[in-house]
This record gives C-alpha cells, structure tokens and sequence, in this order.
C-alpha cells in the first residue's frame, strides 16, 4: 500500500478512534502539543494524520492506541511503500 493511501485511511480512522474514546480535540491539542485549529482538522480528517506525526502520538496516547488507530484503518504500518 503506498503511504499516501495509508495516511488517508489513517486520518479518517483516527477520528473514529477519537469519538470511540471521547477524545475532545481540546484534550487532541494539548496531548499532541498542536494548535486547537490544527488538532481539530486532524481529527475531522480536513488535514493528513501521517507517519510523522506517529511518534508525537505514541508518546501522548501509547503504541497500544497507534495500533488500534491503524486496525480501524486496515492498515498494516510494517507493509507500507515510500
């Protein structure tokens, strides 16, 4: 799969993870240390949750959460294309 697909399904599996765990995009911005605007398009899926952006969450959420998140999403991250 190429990273763009991933980040795509990524991105819209992240909000579905949110909601299942009633993450407020409030609670969003300060656990990822991003602006409100920007944590909330993320979640909305108006900007792309990509693998960069994986290690800040795994630090604010725990691996356990990034897997989830890629399981929503149908992704296998070890399988993904540059």
């Amino acid at each position: 799969m190429k990273q763009e697909e991933v980040d795509s399904k990524m991105s819209q599996a992240l909000g579905v993870w949110a909601k299942r765990h009633n993450v407020r995009a409030v609670d969003f911005e300060d656990a990822m240390g991003w602006s409100y605007n920007h944590a909330f398009n993320v979640l909305r899926g108006k900007f792309t949750f990509t693998k960069e952006a994986y290690g800040t969450f795994i630090r604010a959420y725990g691996m356990g959460a990034l897997l989830e998140v890629a399981r929503i999403a149908g992704v296998n991250l070890d399988k993904t294309e540059d």
